[in-house]
């Protein structure tokens, strides 16, 4: 069935067999024995998907026209994937595993762009992971290799078009966090059909206090999804960001969740000044209500205030490591992936330190020996 053989060289260490046929590349993948304690750290490996992507351009050149050579590229020259156009992860990967490439449907030799897709299979013939659609790019020598880039985020002025068209929302719900001056009935008589609500607390500790309107607000949005709404949902989170009551603005999180777990709920956090009347707030929540898509809003000075992220300068000096001799570390999930390449870190940069590693798995034997490694 298959064409031919192929070795490989030292590069491509995680490939032990590799088939060529016509228009199709299957090789099996494995981790090497000096990584092979990392196997559950990850459910896509690295060092895995790292190889599987490296086998199109490994094995896209061939004396036979008819196996995967696409037309007018040098084989010299570097190819790079650059794109993928949908990746399904159905189970975890093992340290061996099969890799099957092929082209993408609608592509293949002779076309001007080749594409493919990926499976990757257990020893039981299970797909594991599939990438379809992996593109490449051919890169000359001069090309730069990729860097770093450092954002940072500040605030940009940007004003709204008056005809702006409103959004047609099936349920229109705002959120008073201590807004003392306004009061949530004299919203809801001004707005027709919204809905107003004051977020209590009772709590003077300013943490306590965000953690009674966080759960305020999710019990708010989960009743919103229960109720299965068909159209658009909007809620508004109306808060000030004077001296601690900043806090607040961490509410956004919950509403950028929801509607990840539902496109259908649109959420904002809107930051207005502790001078703002009854008259203004009813103006801008009219006016963030045509904009769905700007998640959070400031209102200051009489302009209008979004975040976004600019370009800043590299520090020219190494940072300092934050790791404090004799700390004392809390890390969750700590027995296994980030956390525990965290505590590793820790333990190995700083003295005498006091790391506390939990979890909601049960200790087994693996993460057992991860700790005693620790240790």
């Amino acid at each position: 069935v298959w064409g031919m053989g192929a070795d490989y060289s030292s590069g491509h260490q995680a490939n032990e067999q590799v088939h060529i046929g016509q228009g199709l590349v299957l090789a099996k993948l494995s981790l090497p024995s000096g990584i092979r304690n990392t196997e559950g750290l990850f459910v896509l490996h690295p060092f895995i998907i790292n190889a599987a992507l490296q086998m199109p351009p490994a094995y896209l050149f061939s004396n036979d026209e008819n196996i995967m050579r696409p037309s007018g590229i040098d084989p010299l020259q570097k190819i790079r994937p650059t794109a993928i156009e949908r990746l399904e992860i159905f189970r975890e990967c093992p340290c061996e595993m099969w890799a099957l490439i092929r082209y993408s449907r609608g592509s293949g030799a002779g076309h001007n762009t080749q594409k493919y897709d990926i499976d990757l299979c257990d020893e039981g013939g299970q797909v594991c992971v599939r990438i379809k659609g992996c593109s490449y790019k051919v890169g000359g020598a001069c090309e730069k290799t990729p860097g770093v880039m450092l954002l940072q985020p500040f605030w940009k002025e940007q004003a709204v078009a008056e005809d702006t068209m409103v959004p047609t929302y099936e349920r229109h719900v705002v959120m008073l966090c201590e807004t003392d001056t306004i009061a949530a009935g004299d919203i809801e008589f001004s707005l027709a059909g919204m809905e107003c609500i004051t977020l209590q607390s009772g709590m003077e500790e300013v943490d306590r206090r965000f953690e009674k309107y966080a759960v305020q607000v999710f019990e708010k949005i989960k009743s919103i999804l229960n109720d299965k709404p068909k159209g658009k949902v909007l809620v508004q989170i109306v808060t000030m960001p004077q001296h601690e009551k900043l806090l607040f603005a961490g509410l956004c999180g919950i509403l950028k969740t929801a509607q990840k777990e539902n496109p259908k709920i649109h959420g904002q956090l809107i930051e207005v000044e502790d001078t703002e009347k009854m008259e203004g707030l009813i103006e801008i929540l009219k006016t963030s209500s045509r904009h769905p898509a700007d998640s959070r809003i400031r209102f200051a000075e009489g302009k209008r205030w979004i975040p976004v992220w600019s370009k800043a300068e590299m520090p020219s000096e190494t940072p300092d490591i934050p790791w404090k001799d004799r700390g004392v570390y809390l890390i969750t999930g700590g027995a296994k992936g980030l956390g525990l390449i965290f505590a590793k870190e820790i333990a190995r940069q700083a003295k005498e330190v006091t790391l506390i590693l939990t979890g909601r798995s049960l200790l087994d034997q693996d993460k057992q020996t991860s700790l005693e490694e620790l240790k």
